[in-house]
């Protein structure tokens, strides 16, 4: 295992992609007086929350 100095870069993109989200979910609970909702954390992660359909109700696209 070779040992990386302060002069290297990180060059995980996908590690600092994760970092990156990370400390936007640590900003918004920082600045919430209360635990989070699981919206609120889809919010902070940039997801695009997806509308919850009631149990039984049918594909509209589906019955068509």
């Amino acid at each position: 295992m070779t040992s990386t100095g302060p002069e290297e870069e990180l060059n995980d993109v996908a590690l600092l992609e994760e970092i990156d989200l990370l400390a936007d979910l640590v900003v918004a609970a920082g600045s919430a007086d209360r635990p989070l909702t699981d919206p609120e954390v889809d919010l902070a992660l940039g997801l695009h929350p997806q509308p919850v359909r009631p149990p039984g109700a049918e594909d509209v696209a589906a019955a068509s």
